[in-house]
């Protein structure tokens, strides 16, 4: 019993090298974003996926960013790639954006860090370390831009709503299997100093469910933010409510965030969206010592149904 007793408070308090996902980012580059919905940096594209993906796959086209201001690898994610514009092939977007290439450009999206296409084995990945070679549209990477909203003076916003390629809507998951995934996921933090710089360590088990389709309940009233709307919304399962509130947010000038305007407390919606983590929890709560919490999550919402 004893020995049972150790192994799982071992688990609850130390980083196991068998988590298969790591990432070190610079203090100042976290507490920059810690309250951004939308980020702007400066990025080359590399390696642009060759065609969108299908619909019964999310319908994304996949950019890999390289950037020196956020210095890991990046993959910027246009929604609704292989439909929009109407009667699009799934070459038409990789087409019209390979010529940018090689060229540094202003890319912006929705900062997204998700421990889901990490490296192999336990490596990390760390802005300290120099950036591999991107050989392929999937790079290991835990940074995304998220929707990506613009790519040079092209924008993407009217594609970033909820994903559909004529009648065959992508759902994701739904929120019957939050208890059962999310909500069971845990997470190690810790503040690292190298070479004069801090980083916000960040460690856990490679996380998929990137995508939901949740029955909610408004619980605050849309707050204004420079570059959309956060709200609490309470979500519904097969059970009742999850026991805590999720954080909301939607992109400043998409449908899903002028849906805000007229949402009220105890509203009942249908809310799509991408889940990331939440970096303003996880800097508040890393310390110089590994700690062990519960997955931090809000949503970045796509669409607003009623």
């Amino acid at each position: 019993m004893v020995r049972v007793l150790s192994v799982i408070l071992f688990f609850l308090v130390t980083p196991s090298s068998l988590l298969a996902a790591e990432i070190w980012l610079r203090e100042s580059v976290v507490k920059k974003h810690l309250n951004d919905i939308l980020v702007t940096i400066q990025a080359t594209p590399d390696h642009i996926g060759e065609k969108a993906r299908p619909i019964k796959q999310d319908c994304n086209l996949h950019v890999p960013l390289r950037s020196n201001d956020i210095k890991v690898a990046i993959l910027g994610e246009i929604k609704n790639a292989c439909s929009q514009p109407e009667k699009t092939t799934a070459t038409y977007w990789s087409s019209k954006l390979k010529p940018l290439e090689g060229q540094i450009i202003e890319a912006k999206g929705v900062l997204r860090v998700w421990l889901e296409h990490a490296p192999p084995g336990d490596k990390r990945q760390c802005e300290c370390d120099p950036l591999p070679r991107y050989t392929n549209s999937t790079p290991n990477h835990m940074v995304q831009l998220h929707p990506l909203t613009q790519l040079g003076n092209i924008s993407f916003l009217e594609m970033t709503r909820g994903v559909q390629k004529g009648d065959i809507p992508y759902i994701g998951y739904r929120g019957g299997k939050l208890p059962s995934t999310l909500n069971r996921k845990r997470i190690s933090i810790r503040r690292v100093s190298k070479a004069g710089e801090t980083y916000i360590a960040i460690k856990g088990s490679r996380t998929g469910y990137s995508h939901w389709t949740l029955l909610a309940v408004v619980m605050s009233i849309a707050e204004k933010r420079k570059d959309g709307h956060v709200f609490d919304v309470a979500v519904v399962h097969r059970d009742g409510f999850m026991a805590r509130n999720l954080r909301a947010l939607t992109i400043k000038g998409t449908a899903a965030d002028k849906s805000t305007e007229s949402l009220e407390v105890n509203d009942e919606v249908v809310l799509f969206g991408i889940m990331r983590l939440d970096l303003a929890l996880i800097e508040r709560k890393a310390g110089r010592k590994w700690k062990t919490i519960p997955m931090p999550y809000e949503l970045i919402v796509l669409d607003i149904m009623r």
